[in-house]
This record gives structure tokens, C-alpha cells and sequence, in this order.
């Protein structure tokens, strides 16, 4: 199964999108699954809902920096990861036009009227979703 499909499978058994992506790819990255979840949750909804960054941005650049960081090399993995983050994030931006969750969503999380539209557009499944993948 590739990362894409697990996370696509962690979004639609209620995982939040930061938790979707960074569970997907724990293994690759040496994580505990569990770990991953957990460290995780407070990035959904664009951080706590606030809807700042992507909360499946934030879960990926979390794998990256499990993923290049190196105890024994940190200030060269830590540019590598940078460099991996900042490649990352131009990719995502070109393909949404974004990485804030409020921009990418249209609505506000935290109205009545935002959340009703959220809920209404099936935004989960056909924005989310994708942002997840």
C-alpha cells in the first residue's frame, strides 16, 4: 500500500488531515504510529481549527523532518530538510494556489454559516481529501 493510499484510508476512518498524513508515512520516516498521531492532532484544521497552515501540510513537513534529520549531521540535515520543505511547499502551493487552510477551504471553520457550508459542500471529500493525497 503506498503512503497515499494510507493516508487516504487514515482520512476516511477520521483522522484529522495532519494525523492522516504524518500516520502514512511513519514507517518511512521511523515514527511510532501512535507518536504520530498523537504529536500531530493539534495541526488539523489549519492548527486547533484556527485555520492557518494545512493541517496535511504541516503533517507532511513533519514526515519530512522525520525523514531527513540526522542527530549526528544537524545543522546538514536540518538544511536538507529546509530544502525538502521549501520544494515541498512550492509543489503543493502550484497545485492548490495555497497552503493556508482558509484559503484553500473558502470558508470559516468557526462560523455557524462556515462550518453549514463545510458541511453542505462535501468539502472533507472534495477539497481535504485531495489536500490529504
Amino acid at each position: 500500500m503506498t503512503e497515499k493510499e494510507k493516508a487516504t484510508i487514515n482520512f476516511k476512518g477520521g483522522l484529522n488531515c495532519s494525523q492522516s498524513v504524518i500516520e502514512a508515512w511513519s514507517s518511512a520516516s521511523g515514527l511510532d504510529p501512535e507518536t504520530a498521531k498523537a504529536v500531530s492532532v493539534g495541526f488539523g484544521g489549519g492548527m486547533g481549527r484556527a485555520q492557518k497552515t494545512c493541517g496535511a501540510v504541516s503533517g507532511a513537513i513533519m514526515a519530512i523532518g522525520c525523514r531527513y534529520f540526522d542527530a549526528d549531521d544537524t545543522a546538514g540535515s536540518k538544511e536538507k530538510a529546509y530544502a525538502k520543505t521549501m520544494e515541498f511547499l512550492k509543489r503543493f502551493e502550484k497545485k492548490h494556489g495555497s497552503s493556508d487552510c482558509i484559503s484553500l477551504l473558502g470558508v470559516d471553520l468557526n462560523s455557524v454559516e462556515g462550518k453549514k457550508g463545510y458541511r453542505e459542500k462535501e468539502m472533507s471529500q472534495k477539497k481535504c481529501l485531495k489536500y490529504v493525497q
